[in-house]
């Protein structure tokens, strides 16, 4: 992923942005003037749209799947349509809502790229290339489970599920613009770190050779100031990625860990015969529900180490200015800007969070996995008692049945 981001500038990310506004994820792309645009009818038709094919897949859970499945299993489905259709409607709000943001985000970054002389290159074939292997593994995983389904279950039971493959490309459109954005700030702020650091390595190594009575010693005031402008731009930036997909990483994070809960309990009643789960939970149902799961934890992984590293970099820029300030004079110009420069990094406490609920942190992931299996371990222990109760009114009325005959 940052193969191409290590040098180009922002300006790539246009491609990713023509495919995301057919999503509604982002605002409509003017071309000519490379800036996007406001056209919020076209956001209001894709949330109804949604809101429909929601309510329709939530009718058909409700009324068919219940008498067919387990419950658990019914009331997972059931929750994971709810939470992704609001996933979708709340990115679409958000990309309708904040042209201006938009807007100013993308100035922001060119701004900053020009700055940082990054090479200009508004397409970018590598992107292109990753978009294309990406959906067709996607549509490769999504043309399995269809296949399942139907085969299994045929059109009665089928229609109902073609809302989760819409609402999951949706999703994943939102999480691919996600990742990028968050793989360029983070390669930014090492980028800055970096000038930062050897700045100062070759004015020492410079004023070594010159002696030390020499006038003629150059210091690294210039870096110093620059260094701190292109801080501040990031911090700019990160407060704006914030607004922009705070709540996304939000509602998908929590999306992603009842998603696994449904494939942990489908896994579970699957490998049980005595359970309510239908004669169709076989290898091949297990298998695509695998598949699924590690193509949303592979992304939402990816977006947590991205996130965390431009968390990391930032608390990097205060350790590097506290190194530096030991190595300049104490009455030093450099020093009084390297402590400029240490004040901005405490007083901004850049951080990229899920909305203000939490900070993005690979912690968050170990959390995640902690979550998942104690509320597998609930859902065993609840479709065991749910089993045993079954059985145990069946054969109550069984028993009832053989009196009365």
């Amino acid at each position: 992923m940052s193969l191409y981001l290590r040098d180009f500038d922002i300006n790539y990310i246009y491609d990713l942005l023509k495919f995301a506004e057919i999503a509604a994820v982002t605002p409509p792309l003017n071309r000519k003037k490379q800036e996007l645009t406001n056209f919020k009818y076209y956001h209001i038709i894709v949330i109804v749209l949604t809101i429909i094919f929601a309510a329709y897949s939530s009718y058909g859970i409700i009324v068919y799947f219940i008498p067919r499945f387990n419950g658990t299993s019914t009331t997972l489905r059931l929750i994971c349509v709810i939470i992704i259709a609001l996933l979708n409607i709340l990115s679409v709000l958000v990309a309708a809502c904040n042209v201006h943001t938009w807007n100013m985000f993308l100035k922001v970054f060119k701004h900053l790229d020009q700055k940082l002389k990054y090479q200009s290159q508004k397409e970018n074939n590598i992107l292109k290339v990753e978009l294309s292997m990406y959906y067709l593994v996607l549509f490769t995983i999504f043309g399995y489970d269809a296949y399942i389904w139907y085969s299994n279950y045929h059109w009665d039971l089928f229609k109902f599920v073609l809302f989760k493959y819409v609402s999951f490309i949706h999703a994943n459109v939102m999480m691919l613009v996600i990742l990028h954005f968050a793989s360029a700030l983070s390669n930014r702020y090492k980028k800055i770190n970096n000038l930062l650091i050897k700045s100062n390595d070759f004015h020492n190594i410079f004023n070594s050779l010159i002696g030390k009575g020499s006038k003629d010693k150059l210091n690294n005031l210039k870096s110093i100031k620059e260094v701190t402008d292109y801080y501040l731009l990031l911090s700019d930036l990160v407060e704006m990625f914030n607004k922009l997909f705070g709540w996304q990483i939000f509602i998908v994070t929590e999306y992603i860990l009842l998603f696994f809960l449904e494939f942990s309990n489908g896994l579970m009643l699957s490998l049980d015969p005595a359970q309510k789960s239908g004669v169709y939970h076989d290898l091949r149902t297990v298998l695509s529900l695998v598949l699924f799961s590690l193509l949303t934890i592979c992304y939402q992984a990816m977006i947590i180490l991205y996130c965390e590293n431009v968390n990391k970099e930032s608390r990097n820029t205060l350790s590097i200015c506290y190194k530096l300030q030991e190595t300049v004079d104490p009455m030093s110009e450099e020093r009084k800007e390297l402590a400029i420069l240490s004040d901005v990094v405490n007083f901004m406490k850049t951080k990229i969070n899920a909305s203000g609920f939490y900070t993005i942190d690979r912690s968050l992931l170990g959390r995640f996995f902690a979550y998942m299996f104690s509320y597998s371990i609930v859902l065993l222990q609840f479709n065991r008692q749910t089993t045993i109760r079954e059985t145990k009114i069946n054969n109550s009325f069984y028993n009832a049945t053989l009196t009365c005959n």
